[in-house]
Formats: structure tokens, C-alpha cells, sequence
């Protein structure tokens, strides 16, 4: 049988073509609208994806025929809808409410609205299309609440309104769905009980709410057909049912982000064909030895890929059986020996709980591990160097635990680090080794909080990608390299809390990038750089650098003018001051020095020391080189003096003034020894 056509005028379609396509189911053949080739190409039955981005009309006739107006201003396509079956409009950008009119439709079988930028609340009406199947609404601004009148829906298999602002409680009215996706919204409330009696429901996500109370524990028993379980980031309680063991065609499993308790029930060692189970941020377990021998019984699912259980309060060690798991485990798990089996594992991470022991060395058989996460445990011991092995490794995360030792140079050979290197809060010790210059790539490196000591290297310049670095909180001594202004993409950097000194280089105000810097409680001196980052004192943090000057009014530092009149007033006070303190000892050291000198150079025969090779400085001139001796410039300290770096002011020559204590037994001694 020929099938039926019908056909209009291109200048009638025009005004309604941006609005909507339908798809017409008319007895067993298909009506087909045909837009401009400019719209769509050719013919179109489904208008998902082309960028639509009017109102759909507030009217939608239902004549029982197809007629097109007389009037030249108004062209309003009246199309037979009463038939209509699907309307697919996803992933375009409509806007405006869903019309009510849509009820008219009472043949409508799919209604797809997603990806849009629909507002207002959900239709009550749209309750009344009993032949409706499959609903979907999602990534909407929709608010206001589910309508109740979606339960008379007898025929509804799919509910689907994720991403919306939809509050309030879960319809008890709704039944007979195959598929409940309520996820990212803001409803509240508890988990109606109608869904216990939704036997062929098969997907329930309603991650992302604000939904209460504790999990039915007959659910795996209500619910026998279930496959996708997510519940994640909820405010949800009480224990993990063991009833989910019969819950046989499971296959993942997402509890995360809620404040369940207890362990986790080795019964789901049952599911076969659980793929991802997590539960991480929650409260399961006590810190208490043997918490994870649950893990025992997941070595039956042999199809998990992801297992996530960080932030818990899991305690004691990880059971020998971790190795028999899935080979191809995206693993989020830990450390025995064995690890060392799970070759083609590629993650790993169970960071946040109360894990013990140390990292163990087989770690290193894991070639294609990329990404490590152990941080937040109490792991003590080295850093195993065989994690130079791990080639392929971007990621790797130890911090907060009770590491020590040194940091080894094969990790930081690993050009593959590229997103972080974190070893921050641990107890490692030694220098920084010049590897890290291998690590052009990293984006992050954090080593802060730790027993770390030695010169900041030219090495760490290399780091051309470097975004964030944290070196605080350790030993660090010496002057800022030069090479650090190499650093153009760097965002944060904070080196407060070492024992640096120096000047802060002027290239650290030319960084287009930086947006915190903390240099404070450092022995930093000089001038602070003008420009940029040095220009907002929210962006900067100098505290406890006495010998700093200049910079924004903001940073309360002394003008380096007003600091050079201050050190001419000490030196008045200095001068003054006579019996005992340091200048006393200083006034009868030179003079001593200036004695002896002096006779040494008559005496002498030789002509090896020409009357002027030795340079004549006054006393004042020593006390403005050393800013009237200031602690700032103190260099050390020994058992008859002090030693202060100095700058003479007439050739900025350096030089190294001891300034001996008299009162002290044995420094006449020291003086002339």
C-alpha cells in the first residue's frame, strides 16, 4: 500500500520550524514534516541537538486535520496531534515553561525535553497522558516539586529529571517504573516507601539531594531486579542493608557522602556482577583491627572494576586475599605485600582512614599505576624508591602521614608526574635532591610541613609547568635562585616558616600569573618589589621579616629611607652607650687590631704587604655596614662573640665582622690566636 504523503508550503513552516519537530505516528506509516534544507538538511523527524533556541508555542491545536491559515500575517501550522507518539527535542536551548497544552496529546508515548533551559514547574496536568512511557526532563532550571499526578501514570516506565532545582519529597504515588532518576536536585525528605513496591525497578539514582533517614533494610528483597543503585551525597544514615546480597543483577553500587555507619557486609561478596562499589565520606567502621576482612568476599565478584572506600574509619591491615581480586580493578585500595601481584592495576587509593604499617616495596611492580592516592593515613617509614618503576605515574599523594627518610631521587626522575606530587606533613628529612628539575611537566609540588633542609636549588626552575608550590615549614636556608623567575605559569607560592635570607628577587613582581605568595618569617632584607602581585597585600604575606622595607602602605613596613635615618639614630645611641655592651668590645678590638697592624708592618721586612693593601675603616663605618650591628644581618654565634655580615658603604665591599665579648675568659686568646 502506497504510503500517505502531505505537503506544505516552506513559507507556512517558517514561523513555527524553530519551535518544535514532530514525529506523527498515523495508523502504520510515518508523517514526515519537511523543513528548509538551511534548518535541517533534508528531512527531519527529530529536531534533539540543532540548537533551537525559541519558545515552544503556549498552543498546540488539535484539529482533526492539517490546514494552514488564510491570513498572510499570521502562519500557524495546525497539525493533527492527537496521534502524536514521540516528541523529541533534547539538547537544544528552549526556553520558557512547558506548555500545559502537551496534555492534549494523549498519545504521547515519549516526551524528551532534555538539555535545555526550560523554567518554571513541571505541568500537574501532564499527569493526565496515560499512555505516556518514557518522561525525561533533565539538565533543566526547573523548580517546585514533583507532581503527584505523575502516579496515575499507569504505563510510565521511566522517570527522568535530573539536573534540575526540583525540591521536596519523592511522590508516594509513583509505580510501575523501570527507571527513577531524581539525581542533583534538591529534594528532600525520606525515601518513600512506594518504592518497595517498585519490583521491576531496575535504576535509582537520587544521588545529590538532601534526602533523609536511613536505608529500608528490606531493600534488596523489595527490589530484586535492581542493577544501578547510586545514593551518593545525601544526608542519609543507619547501616548498609545485608538484604542487598539478594539483589543478584546488581551491578554498581554508590553510597558515598552520606553518614552511614558500621561495616560493610560481607554478603556483597555474593553479587557477581557488581562492577563499582564505593561508599567513601561516610562513617563505616571503628578503627578497629580486622574492619576490612570484608574485602575477603569480594574476591567472588569477578567483574568490580572501581572500589572506592576512602575517608572512613577503617582500621587494622589490609587482608592478604586484596591480591586475588579482579585484575582489572580500577582499584581505590592499599598496601600488603601482595599489592605487588595486581600488575595491571592503573589507580590506586584508599587515603582518609587509620591505615598502619608501611609502604612496601613490591609497590614498585605496579608499571602501569598512573595515579596513587595515600594520604590521611598513619603510614610510617621510607618512601619506597621502587615507585621509580611506575612509569606512567601523574599523580602520586602521601601527605598526612608519619613518612620519613628522604625523598627519593627516583621519584623525582619520573617525567610523568605532571598533575601532583604531594609529600606534604610527613617527618622527611634532607635536602631537596637537584632531580626535582626532571619534573618539567608538574603542575603541583607540595612538600611542606616536613624536617626537609639545604638550599633551594636552581634545579626547581626547570619546573617549567609549575603552578603551586609549597615548601613551607622546613629548614631551608639561603637565597632565592635566580631561576625561580622561570616559573611564568606559577599561580601560588608559599616558602614561609624556612630560614631563608636574601633579597626577594625583583623577577617575583613580573609573574603574570601569581595570585598568593607567602614569604613570611623568613630572614628576608632589603626592598620589597613593586608591582603585581606585591601590589595587593591580600595576595602577599611578608609578617616576621625585621630587615624588609618599602613595598604598599598596606604591608606596615618602614620606608627603606626611614630605615637607613633609623640606623644613623642607633648608631648615635651605640656611640653613646659605653661601659658594656657590644660596642665597647668592638672600640677595643679594632683599636687592638689597629695596634698590632700597625707594629706587625714596621717590623716586617718583607714588601709583600704594601702599606696600602689594607683598607681604613672607621668604627663608624663598621656600624653602618652592619646597621648599627642589627640582628637582622647576625650570622652566627660562638663562645666568646657574634659574627654579622656587612656591606661598607664606600665600594660595597662584604665583609664578615667578629665582635668579640671581653667579659668572656679566653677571648683575648681567641683574638690574638
Amino acid at each position: 500500500m502506497p504510503q500517505p504523503s502531505y505537503s506544505f508550503e516552506m513559507n507556512a513552516l517558517q514561523p513555527f520550524v524553530s519551535h518544535v519537530a514532530l514525529l506523527l505516528c498515523c495508523s502504520m506509516s510515518f508523517v514526515y514534516l519537511y523543513l528548509p534544507s538551511a534548518i535541517c538538511g533534508g528531512t527531519v523527524t527529530n529536531l534533539s541537538g540543532h540548537k533551537l533556541m525559541e519558545q515552544i508555542p503556549p498552543f498546540l491545536p488539535v484539529e482533526r486535520s492539517i490546514m494552514q491559515s488564510s491570513t498572510s500575517k499570521s502562519h500557524h501550522l495546525e497539525l493533527e496531534l492527537t496521534r502524536l507518539q514521540w516528541l523529541l527535542l533534547a539538547n537544544n536551548s528552549l526556553r520558557g515553561e512547558i506548555p500545559v497544552n502537551l496534555s492534549s496529546c494523549f498519545n504521547l508515548r515519549i516526551l524528551e525535553l532534555s538539555g535545555n533551559n526550560f523554567t518554571g514547574h513541571l505541568p500537574v496536568e501532564l499527569g493526565s497522558l496515560s499512555h505516556l512511557v518514557e518522561f525525561h526532563v533533565d539538565r533543566n532550571n526547573l523548580k517546585g516539586a514533583i507532581p503527584d499526578s505523575f502516579g496515575n501514570i499507569s504505563l510510565l516506565k521511566v522517570l527522568s529529571v535530573q539536573s534540575n532545582e526540583l525540591s521536596g519529597r519523592i511522590p508516594e504515588s509513583i509505580k510501575s517504573l523501570n527507571v527513577l532518576n531524581v539525581a542533583e536536585n534538591l529534594l528532600s525528605g525520606l525515601i518513600p516507601q512506594s518504592i518497595n513496591n517498585l519490583s521491576c525497578l531496575t535504576t535509582l539514582f537520587m544521588r545529590v539531594n538532601q534526602l533523609q533517614g536511613s536505608l529500608p533494610h528490606s531493600l534488596g528483597l523489595t527490589l530484586p531486579n535492581i542493577k544501578v543503585l547510586r545514593l551518593s551525597a545525601n544526608q542519609l544514615n543507619g547501616i548498609i542493608p545485608v538484604s542487598l546480597s539478594n539483589a543478584s543483577d546488581l551491578e554498581i553500587l554508590e553510597l558515598s557522602m552520606n553518614n552511614l555507619y558500621g561495616g560493610v557486609p560481607a554478603s556483597l561478596g555474593s553479587l557477581k556482577k557488581l562492577s563499582w562499589l564505593g561508599a567513601i565520606g561516610n562513617n563505616l567502621g571503628k578503627g578497629q583491627a580486622n574492619e576490612l576482612s570484608f574485602i575477603n568476599s569480594l574476591t567472588n565478584c569477578s567483574q568490580l572494576t572501581r572500589f572506592n572506600m576512602d575517608d572512613n574509619n577503617f582500621g587494622g591491615q589490609f587482608p592478604s586475599s586484596l591480591a586475588n581480586l579482579s585484575t582489572h580493578l580500577l582499584f581505590f585500595g592499599a598496601i600488603p605485600e601482595s599489592i605487588g601481584k595486581l600488575y595491571k592495576i592503573r589507580e590506586m587509593g584508599f587515603g582518609k582512614n587509620k591505615l598502619s604499617g608501611e609502604i612496601h616495596s613490591s609497590i614498585g611492580n605496579l608499571t602501569l599505576l598512573s595515579q596513587l592516592w595515600l594520604e590521611q593515613n598513619n603510614l610510617h617509614g621510607r618512601i619506597p624508591s621502587t615507585l621509580g618503576n611506575c612509569h606512567n605515574l601523574f599523580l602520586l599523594h602521601l601527605y598526612s602521614n608519619a613518612l620519613n627518610g628522604t625523598i627519593p631521587r627516583e621519584i623525582l626522575s619520573l617525567s610523568s608526574l605532571s598533575r601532583s606530587l604531594n609529600l606534604a606533613q610527613n617527618r622527611l628529612s634532607g635536602s631537596l635532591p637537584n632531580d626535582v628539575g626532571n619534573l618539567e611537566r608538574l603542575v603541583e609540588l607540595n612538600v611542606s610541613h616536613n624536617e626537609l633542609s639545604g638550599e633551594i636549588l636552581n634545579d626547581l626552575g626547570s619546573c617549567a609547568n609549575l603552578q603551586y608550590l609549597y615548601m613551607d615549614h622546613n629548614y631551608f636556608t639561603g637565597e632565592l635562585p635566580n631561576s625561580l623567575i622561570s616559573l611564568r605559569g606559577i599561580e601560588e607560592i608559599d616558602l614561609s616558616h624556612d630560614n631563608l635570607t636574601g633579597i626577594i628577587p625583583e623577577g617575583f613582581a613580573n609573574f603574570p600569573m601569581l595570585q598568593k605568595l607567602n614569604l613570611s618569617f623568613n630572614d628576608f632584607q632589603g626592598a620589597v618589589p613593586a608591582g603585581r602581585v606585591f601590589s595587593n597585600a591580600s595576595a602577599v604575606s611578608l609578617a616576621g621579616n625585621d630587615e624588609l622595607c618599602g613595598g604598599i602602605p598596606e604591608l606596615q613596613l618602614p620606608s627603606c629611607s626611614s630605615k637607613k635615618r633609623g640606623g644613623k639614630k642607633r648608631l648615635l645611641k651605640l656611640t653613646i652607650s659605653i661601659p658594656c655592651g657590644l660596642v665597647g668590645f668592638a672600640l677595643v678590638i679594632f683599636a687592638v687590631l689597629f695596634y698590632w697592624f700597625k707594629k706587625r708592618r714596621k717590623r716586617s721586612l718583607s714588601k709583600s704587604w704594601p702599606e696600602d693593601s689594607f683598607m681604613k675603616i672607621s668604627f663608624g663605618d663598621l656600624l653602618e655596614a652592619t646597621d648599627g650591628f642589627s640582628a637582622g644581618i647576625l650570622i652566627g654565634r660562638g663562645s666568646f662573640g657574634s659574627v654579622y655580615k656587612g656591606i661598607l658603604e664606600q665600594d660595597q665591599t662584604v665583609v664578615a665582622v667578629k665582635v668579640l665579648n671581653l667579659q668572656k675568659k679566653g677571648s683575648f686568646q681567641e683574638l690574638f690566636g
